[in-house]
Parts: structure tokens; C-alpha cells; sequence
């Protein structure tokens, strides 16, 4: 969205460096008199003062500094700007990287040369160009800056931001003659190998009142577009504050998961978005003038199941079409890890549920299997806690054997040559356990991403380090017996060969083959 689109709640005065436009305050004085046949006369007198701000700067913004390769310069830029403000409301100011006049624009750029200094902090390596604000005077507090009235160090200084972003804020006036000040200073790290020449970058600073006002609010509305259900209904955003846009709760056409949202409603089947089309956790600085309504529209794209799935959609979020209805609705996610694609949520699939080579990693003899039925009796093949809420010894996700995981083949040595897992994926090897244990080396890594493992625990009999520990099966057989296995809890993360196949009910994840 372009930025030029955003608007203040009541006024706003933009300045770029030290350039000020002061927003002025004007009084309007209505005189009435009403005379009749007495010797009696009423005068009304009204007057109406606006809230305004205005910025002055002490110096004019423009800077020019002569920096050799391979050093730095923490004082290319520093002006103040005093605010003095009549609104007891209070006020805020916004930055944004302005170079080329572009709105977004965070390089500074040398036109001759057609070169570039991105933003950055770096004091070594690549180019950087950064900024600093601090309080001069008043109780004003710049929020990207742990510089205090004119002390700062390297750590307070801070990236150029591309998008509008809240830099400081002034929450009431107890004497706006006073005023407030604040202070800019910029700094740049010239590298070896940057071109010679001349260098503008531009920071734009907006100063909006008043902030926090309900007039300064706007409303945006979700709707179904084709789907059903209910969603919050809308969200009051103050003017220029950033927000993420939410994921979709509304159930989706059959056959059909949420693509994003778009300021267009389309037709069946709602697939393509003919307005500007946003996504789930996109952060969004305004959609419309202050006071109205924006309606964002949900907008779907086809499922994608992971029978039939390729290479190139790792890191999509896939669904498995077998089972139940709800468990045909899991959004399962997906990511590479060590070359290879894997699930990053445990495989759900109920008990009692029949498969077949056109939809499971069935081999060689194996053309059909059909799930135990989830049970809570000992020992556990299956069991289905339909919760993803995993606390102290609180089961979660869903429990297998390594019988029941391999389809009931159960080697007695080697690789399972079929299993549970979707058609096109199979169970992990415990070679492949090993590298991802050894990439990710306690369970306080595995359960973050990428892989996001669960302390689900394990079932010998009863459920063991619910909440605490996470056991995977391999498809490696060590024994007629036993066979391999990851484990980790918060500072561990191993693999061993001891899991008993009958007895122990474990989690199951899968690779894309």
C-alpha cells in the first residue's frame, strides 16, 4: 500500500529533515444580540480554538560530511526539533526512510554512480547508514533510541524504518508553552569497496494529533466471502499505528483453505482477488481515511493434500485426506530440513481408519491396513487425544506403536518398507534422526522452529513425560523387539534403540520422499 494513502486523525504536519510546515490555530467569534420593546439585551459569544501542533527546527536538516573508505562518521546529521502543542490529548511523531522522495526508501543514493548505502548498523564489513533520537528537553521519549539527553552509544542507533513507524510519543500537555524537544542524529559506515562519490539518504518525520482519540479511529470488517462461520467483526486501529491483518476463521469452501484478504469481494469460487490482496500477518499502517470502514474480503485457494504434493510445494501447508471430516481439516505445515521436506506438526490419523497404497506408503505385500482403534488400554497401539494442548502428563496429538506406524509390518531389522504416512511420504530414518539431533541439539531448539517438536510424551501403559519430552519413531528396526527413536527434552536432545515396538506409544512425523 502506498504510503502517500495515510492520514492523520485531525492534522498532521509532515517535515523532511528540517523542513516545517506548522499547522496554524485559528478562533472564530459569532456575536448575537436580540433587542426588544424592554430595556433588557443578551449578547452571546462563542469561540472555538482547534488543537494544533507545530514543529520548529533549529537547524535546516541538510548535511554534508567527507568520510574515507573504511571508517565511520556518528555525526553526519543533528537537528532539533521543539513541539509545542495545545492538544491535551497528546501527539506522536512517525518516521520513515524518504530517500529519492520515495516513501519506503531507507538507502542513501548516489545518482552519478548509481550506487547505494543501505540502512543497517554495521560498523565494519558492508556500507551502513542508521539513526539515532534522543529527549532534549521536556518529558518527551523517543522510542527507538536508548540515547538520553544527548548521550548515546552505538547500540542506540537504529535501521532506517521502510514503513511509518511510531518513533516517539508525548501522551498530555501539562504546559504546552514549555514545549517539547527532541534530537536526530545520524551516523554512516563507509566500507572499503563502496564507490566514491556523494550520498543523500532522506528520514520524513509526521507529527499526529491527537493520540488517542476515537475520532482518529477506523473500522475494518472481515467477511466470508463464500465461507461460513463467524470472525471477530472488526478492529478500531488508530491512524498510522501498524497492525497484523489475523489469519481466516471461517471454514472455507469445501475443497478450499484461505489464501488472504482482499478490499474486493469476488465471485465463485472466490480463488482470485481483483483488489489489493493482503496475507495473513501482513503488517498494514492505514486502509482508509480516519472514521470510515474497510471490508476485507477472505479469498481461498485449492487444498493441498500431501498424496498429491511435490518438491516444489515444501513449505506449504498441506492436509492429509484421509479419516474423519475434522481430521480431514488439520492444517499441517511444512518445511526443509536438512534437504529434506517434513512435517512440522505430528501426524494425526484416527484410530480404526482404513488405508490403501492410493493414499498411504504402502509396499510390496501391503495393500491395505487398517488402523487399531484408539484406545487407552494397555499396551497402546493408537490412541487420539484430540487435543493440541500438551500440559503435565496431559496427553496430546496422537500415540502410536511402531506396529501400528509401520503398518503392521513390524522388521525385525532394517528399514519398514511401508507405513502410516501419506502417500509420497514415509517415516523418518534413524540416520536422519541422528543429523536432525545433531543440527538441533536440545529440545528447547527442536520444538522452535523449523521443526516445532512437541513435549507430547510417550504410552507404557500410562502416559510418561507428558508435557516434559518428545519420542519419535524411525523407521529403523533394531530387533525383533525394539527399534529407533528420538528423544529430547529442554536441554537434550538424543536418539537410542530401546523403544519397545508393542508397548510404546510414540509420535510420528514424515518426510516427503
Amino acid at each position: 500500500m502506498s504510503a502517500n494513502n495515510l492520514h492523520s486523525a485531525k492534522k498532521a504536519v509532515l517535515i523532511s529533515g528540517g523542513l516545517t510546515l506548522a499547522a496554524s490555530i485559528s478562533s472564530v467569534v459569532f456575536l448575537g444580540a436580540a433587542f426588544a420593546d424592554s430595556d433588557t439585551m443578551t449578547t452571546d459569544v462563542a469561540i472555538t480554538i482547534p488543537a494544533s501542533c507545530t514543529y520548529s527546527a533549529t537547524t535546516n536538516g541538510e548535511y554534508q560530511s567527507t568520510i574515507t573508505p573504511g571508517n565511520y562518521n556518528d555525526n553526519i546529521g543533528n537537528n532539533t526539533f521543539k513541539i509545542i502543542c495545545n492538544d491535551n490529548s497528546g501527539y506522536s511523531v512517525y518516521a520513515i526512510g524518504y530517500s529519492n522522495d520515495t516513501y519506503g526508501n531507507t538507502n542513501m543514493i548516489n545518482s552519478s554512480a548509481n550506487a547505494t548505502i543501505a540502512t543497517g548498523t554495521t560498523t565494519g564489513g558492508t556500507s551502513s547508514w542508521s539513526m539515532m533520537l534522543s529527549s532534549v528537553s521536556g518529558t518527551y521519549a523517543p522510542t527507538i533510541s536508548n540515547g538520553t539527553n544527548g548521550t548515546e552509544n552505538f547500540t542506540a542507533f537504529h535501521a532506517v524504518p521502510s514503513s511509518y513507524t511510531k518513533v516517539a510519543t508525548f501522551p498530555s500537555i501539562t504546559d504546552h508553552t514549555i514545549g517539547s524537544s527532541f534530537q536526530s542524529k545520524y551516523r554512516v559506515y563507509v566500507s572499503e569497496s563502496q564507490a566514491p562519490g556523494a550520498y543523500v539518504g532522506k528520514v520524513k518525520y509526521v507529527l499526529v494529533h491527537p493520540a488517542s482519540s476515537v475520532a482518529g479511529t477506523y473500522t475494518i470488517a472481515y467477511n466470508a466471502n463464500g465461507g461460513t462461520g463467524t470472525m471477530s467483526s472488526s478492529t478500531n486501529v488508530l491512524n498510522f499505528e501498524s497492525f497484523a491483518l489475523p489469519s481466516s476463521t471461517f471454514t472455507a469452501p469445501s475443497g478450499y483453505q484461505f489464501a488472504g484478504w482482499c478490499t474486493t469481494p469476488g465471485t465463485s469460487p472466490y480463488t482470485t482477488c481483483s483488489g489489493t490482496s493482503y496475507s495473513a500477518g501482513d503488517s498494514v499502517t492505514s486502509l482508509a481515511t480516519a472514521g470510515s470502514t474497510v471490508n476485507l474480503y477472505a479469498y481461498w485457494k485449492e487444498k493441498l493434500y500431501f498424496q498429491n504434493a511435490t518438491s516444489v510445494n515444501c513449505g506449504s501447508t498441506m492436509y492429509d485426506n484421509r479419516g474423519t471430516t475434522a481430521y480431514k481439516n488439520i492444517a499441517y505445515t511444512t518445511a526443509t530440513i536438512n534437504d529434506l521436506c517434513w512435517m512440522t506438526r505430528n501426524l494425526d490419523l484416527p484410530g480404526g481408519t482404513a488405508l490403501s497404497t492410493s493414499d498411504t506408503n504402502l509396499n510390496g505385500s501391503v495393500t491395505s491396513y487398517t488402523l487399531p482403534a484408539s484406545s487407552t488400554s494397555s499396551p497402546v497401539a493408537v490412541y487420539n487425544s484430540n487435543s493440541t494442548t500438551c500440559g503435565d502428563n496431559q496427553p496430546c496429538y496422537s500415540y502410536y506403536s511402531y506396529t501400528a506406524a509401520t503398518a503392521g509390518t513390524n522388521p525385525s531389522s532394517g528399514e519398514a518398507t511401508s507405513d502410516i504416512c501419506p502417500k509420497g511420504w514415509r517415516l523418518p530414518t534413524y540416520a536422519e534422526y541422528t543429523a536432525l539431533k545433531n543440527t538441533y541439539a536440545t529440545g528447547a531448539t527442536l520444538t522452535a522452529s523449523p521443526f516445532y517438536g512437541v513435549y507430547a510424551g510417550f504410552y507404557s501403559y500410562f502416559l510418561v513425560s507428558g508435557g516434559s519430552g518428545g519420542y519419535y519413531w524411525s523407521s529403523t528396526a533394531q530387533d525383533s523387539s525394539n527399534a529407533y527413536y528420538l528423544y529430547f527434552y529442554s536441554s537434550e536432545a538424543n536418539t537410542a534403540g530401546s523403544g519397545y515396538k508393542s508397548n510404546n506409544g510414540f509420535s510420528v512425523r514424515c518426510v516427503a520422499k
